[in-house]
């Protein structure tokens, strides 16, 4: 069996990987995928790979990051490397996707095939009326917390057979050195936070909880560090809250007792960005707030650009208006992102938060297209931003859509009336 810098080497791995760039599986700019190609086929390559198997480990110390949360005031700090060094992490974060069958079915996150919408798929075969009890929890600063000694335990195991990569990963995650504003700072820290390669180790830190839940369960789900158990009974949601807070405490972490509840028949919660209420489903408050923290922050740059005169209101629009179809209908049929439309669309029942959205993107585009935020955006009729290509969350969801880029229809003339539903479940 090949061992990871084994398959790093080889022309298959290479080729798989460039080929999911070119497919657009990455949400990475057509520049920098063009660099990750043309790097691991190059002798840089060669050399830094030759370089690793002699455990000659060559990586400068990473940037320190502090970034928001989205639709919080809450910061944390993420851990980045640059230029090649970044692109060898990436490809390697790949080749570990050979790994993905250690995992249960019901986590989501980062996962070789898109969990996510398998979830959403599980969650419309629940019966809304169905007296479920759910033990939610969630760990309280999941990534920055995880224990470097403890994940190493966890890890051993797996890579017992491949003693390069175990002793690459070894020194990446004890190497605790970073700068920090240009200054070199060492300090133990969970380094792997915000690497491409973290979200490997994120899953298998909890991957032994996962084991004992999942069978347990009418419906299991973890992304990262946001659980969920469903269960008909109070004792067996009890019985997972213990299992949850024994597993987290044994790899030293703790909950985040505000996020963490049994929630009893009746009671809405969300899931996932669902929210399950008595009868029905809709898009959840806080991934709501997400999706509108999205837009708005695209929007604040379109107005910077217009107001640095590097950018005119009609193509700060344009791009508003792209950017929101691509984020809710999606870049291409088989995106493997999530892809409201494709999966929010089968679940929900009610359209309250369609229309809240829909509410939010026509005021961006409207700032957008004016470059105001005060009333002289409405100088922007509706007609106006239809005739641009926008098109309703509300529209969609009653007489179906098309999966690809809309944007680019309008571009060639297109009538935008026309909507063809590729999936007939997803309309009412």
């Amino acid at each position: 069996m090949k061992t990871i810098f084994e398959k790093m080497c080889s022309e298959e791995y290479k080729l798989a990987f460039a080929t999911k760039l070119e497919e657009k599986k990455f949400n990475i700019q057509e520049e920098i995928k063009r660099n990750i190609i043309q790097y691991i086929n190059s002798n840089t390559f060669d050399e830094d790979m030759r370089r690793l198997f002699a455990h000659d480990w060559f990586l400068p110390p990473p940037r320190q990051v502090m970034i928001k949360k989205r639709a919080s005031n809450r910061y944390r700090f993420v851990y980045c490397f640059d230029g090649n060094v970044g692109y060898l992490l990436k490809y390697m974060t790949f080749v570990l996707q050979d790994f993905d069958y250690l995992h249960v079915d019901s986590l989501c996150s980062f996962r070789k095939d898109n969990r996510t919408n398998i979830f959403f798929h599980n969650i419309r075969k629940i019966d809304p009326d169905r007296k479920l009890y759910i033990a939610k929890a969630d760990v309280h600063n999941f990534g920055g917390s995880i224990d470097q000694d403890i994940l190493l335990d966890r890890i051993q195991p797996i890579f017992c057979e491949d003693p390069d990569f175990l002793a690459f990963a070894k020194w990446l995650m004890t190497r605790n050195e970073f700068y920090r504003h240009g200054r070199l700072v060492k300090e133990r820290v969970s380094i792997i936070e915000g690497l491409p390669i973290g979200n490997f180790f994120n899953n298998i830190y909890l991957r032994d909880m996962d084991m004992i839940l999942e069978p347990e369960a009418v419906l299991y789900m973890r992304y990262t560090d946001d659980i969920a158990f469903l269960t008909d009974s109070m004792e067996k949601a009890k019985w997972a809250m213990d299992t949850i807070r024994k597993y987290v405490q044994r790899g030293n972490q703790t909950i985040n007792e505000e996020k963490t509840h049994i929630y009893t028949p009746g009671e809405e919660v969300e899931l996932l960005g669902i929210q399950m209420f008595p009868g029905g489903f809709d898009i959840g408050d806080y991934a709501i707030q997400k999706l509108l923290g999205k837009l708005r922050h695209f929007c604040d740059r379109k107005l910077r650009r217009i107001s640095y005169g590097k950018c005119t209101c009609q193509k700060a629009m344009h791009d508003m208006i792209r950017f929101y179809d691509r984020m809710f209908f999606g870049k291409v049929l088989n995106d493997h992102e999530l892809n409201w439309v494709v999966h929010a669309f089968p679940i929900i029942s009610r359209i309250d938060g369609l229309k809240k959205i829909d509410a939010y993107a026509q005021d961006c585009i409207r700032i957008a297209g004016t470059g105001k935020k005060t009333d002289a955006k409405y100088r922007m009729r509706y007609k106006d931003i239809k005739n641009n290509g926008y098109r309703s969350l509300v529209h969609a969801y009653y007489h179906g859509y098309e999966l690809y880029d809309n944007y680019a229809n309008i571009e060639r003339g297109l009538n935008n009336e026309t909507y063809t539903n590729h999936y007939a479940d997803a309309s009412v």
